[in-house]
């Protein structure tokens, strides 16, 4: 219900764009006991959503490859589920599904009425560890690399929540907002946006 009080009437109940930020259970949903009838997957909350909506494009920061170390185990029943389900939505409703791409400031463009508000724009600013430089597509890696976590246990490797999309909002060379996870950093403020 929450969504369809925003979502603009002439969009006829599509999403243009779902970013999953990052693997933790209070952002992608639990997995429930109840196989879906939708595809081989069982129900979560992204699933319910991608139910009643049509989502265009479904970006998430470890697509396809999923191998960036993490404390979580990317092997466990709900990243399997999660995996199938994405196969589902690519191919009962044409989603697209896209790896989340660090510096990019064309991968969420306005679709609806993007005239009215010619430069606002979303910056990627993070995700797996890698964070943009300021230049292009340019990142620099904030983890070691992989090779290295190879004979490290769990608790050794980066928290979830450090691997999280991050992406600021920018209007009329003012950034309105930046976002990790689920945590909003900064708010209102005036930069030079080149």
């Amino acid at each position: 219900d929450y969504i369809r009080h925003f979502i603009p009437v002439k969009s006829g109940g599509k999403l243009d764009y779902f970013l999953l930020t990052h693997y933790h259970e209070d952002h992608m949903g639990s997995v429930s006991k109840t196989k879906s009838d939708k595809g081989d997957f069982y129900d979560m909350s992204m699933s319910e959503v991608a139910s009643a909506f049509h989502i265009k494009t479904f970006i998430d920061r470890d697509y396809p490859s999923f191998d960036t170390p993490t404390e979580l185990d990317m092997d466990n029943n709900k990243m399997r589920n999660y995996k199938k389900f994405l196969e589902w939505t690519k191919t009962a409703n044409g989603t697209k599904v896209e790896r989340f791409v660090v510096g990019s400031d064309n991968q969420f463009i306005l679709n609806f009425e993007a005239t009215r508000y010619p430069d606002f724009s979303i910056r990627n600013i993070a995700a797996n560890g890698q964070v943009w430089t300021g230049n292009g597509l340019e990142y620099s890696s904030e983890i070691p690399p992989r090779e290295s976590f190879a004979s490290l246990s769990a608790d050794a490797l980066p928290p979830e929540n450090i691997l999280s999309c991050v992406f600021m909002i920018i209007q009329n060379k003012r950034l309105l907002s930046v976002w990790q996870g689920s945590l909003l950093l900064y708010k209102e403020l005036t930069i030079n946006v080149k």
